[in-house]
């Protein structure tokens, strides 16, 4: 079947090739004649040529300060500690004020700590010693507690601060956490 469908190809191949016209040369084509030029030189290559971008200048920035509202302090609810074995002693007791301020003669040796030094608005505080430390605490009321006439430690309802004895001074933290030496104490009433 094979040899079949060869030999029938072979003929219709031979059988096209009869019968074809002979091929004629072709005409020839006209060459345009273009009029001479003088030699030139190819051209260059030449980067573009940008001008400057029209350049302003930013605009100056006026900074002011930013002032943010100060929002008040939480209220504090200091209540004075309850203490079992020591005696609390107030204005009105009829023993004198020297007894309940710390003694020279004392284990620590601290100075006598002055009270309401100049200052006709002054309350005296409470105090209670307790070996090298003295609690001073203002009365019931919202007072302000304050160390040499113009430092404040603590302010609010109950207000209370623990003095320690450090080289013979009183010394504890104000109301900003630095470390002063107290030489005198007192409470006012705060507004």
């Amino acid at each position: 079947m094979i040899r079949l469908a060869l030999l029938a190809t072979l003929a219709y191949v031979s059988y096209a090739g009869y019968n074809v016209p002979p091929a004629q040369d072709p005409v020839p084509v006209p060459v345009p004649v273009y009029p001479s030029y003088p030699a030139q030189q190819p051209p260059q290559y030449q980067p573009p040529q940008y001008e400057p971008p029209q350049y302003q200048p930013p605009r100056p920035i006026y900074m002011k300060p930013l002032y943010l509202p100060e929002l008040p302090a939480p209220p504090q609810f200091l209540y004075p500690r309850r203490h079992h074995h020591h005696h609390r002693h107030s204005r009105s007791d009829s023993r004198s004020h020297e007894d309940h301020r710390p003694r020279p003669d004392d284990d620590r040796k601290c100075r006598n700590v002055r009270t309401c030094e100049h200052d006709a608005k002054c309350v005296e505080p409470l105090f209670w010693k307790s070996g090298k430390t003295l609690e001073v605490s203002c009365p019931q009321g919202y007072f302000k507690l304050y160390a040499n006439g113009n430092e404040i430690l603590s302010e609010g309802v109950g207000v209370s601060k623990v003095l320690t004895c450090n080289r013979n001074r009183w010394s504890t933290q104000d109301i900003h956490g630095d470390f002063i030496t107290v030489r005198s104490i007192g409470c006012t009433k705060a507004k």
